[in-house]
């Protein structure tokens, strides 16, 4: 039997080439929506990243290719924050791009599919913090992943303002308790998602289809 090698170690799926019939307005559009930047350009060719990221978007003038969609249904961003849903859709519309669909996958997680200029479809969503997401919650944002830190690192990062505007309702449902933990997870580093949360959040997961396909009706 062959021995078994062992996987190479990535920063994950990172890099994403498009053909675009004018990859200046490519740019323009990745960049207005999810803040983009070239890195390197020549007149036929630009290279983006995002800020604070590891990714690459190639937009490579190919007049014959632009917009033509294969065994990729489509690509997305992840969004850091639940609330910034509507800024998205917002700098969507602004930018040029036409919104197909909105909603929610479960409670708490908000998507939206849109178009890009080629007609490229691109999908920005919020999903709640998974076991498999690296540790710590990286510049720029507040939200916890499921092992969150504890004691005196945990407590520093208490978002007091959130808390004092989102107090849990006495006596709290089973889904009172759900919307709040995911609210909280949005908004505040100082507790994980309780055991008991997460077996509901994963319930009503396996009640819709997958993320990022077309969610069925509930």
């Amino acid at each position: 039997m062959a021995k078994q090698l062992k996987p190479v170690e990535t920063y994950g799926l990172t890099h994403i080439a498009m053909a675009v019939r004018d990859p200046q307005r490519s740019a323009r559009f990745y960049q207005a929506v999810v803040g983009a930047q070239p890195v390197y350009q020549k007149q036929d060719f630009i290279q983006a990243q995002t800020p604070g990221s590891r990714d690459v978007l190639v937009f490579e003038r190919r007049l014959s290719r632009a917009g033509r969609i294969g065994g990729v249904a489509h690509f997305g961003f992840r969004l850091k924050r639940a609330a910034d849903m509507a800024t998205a859709v917002r700098a969507i519309v602004a930018a040029g791009g036409r919104v197909r669909e909105q909603g929610e996958f479960v409670a708490g997680e908000p998507y939206v599919f849109f178009t890009d200029p080629d007609g490229y479809e691109v999908e920005i969503w919020y999903e709640l913090p998974t076991p498999l997401d690296p540790p710590g919650t990286g510049r720029g944002t507040t939200r916890p992943t499921l092992n969150a830190p504890t004691g005196k690192a945990q407590r520093s990062k208490a978002n007091s303002a959130w808390h004092a505007a989102h107090r849990m309702p006495a006596n709290a449902t089973l889904d009172q308790r759900v919307r709040w933990h995911q609210a909280h997870a949005a908004a505040c580093a100082c507790r994980e998602i309780p055991k008991s949360v997460r077996a509901e959040l994963a319930r009503r997961s396996r009640a819709v289809s997958p993320r990022h396909g077309r969610p069925t009706q509930r």
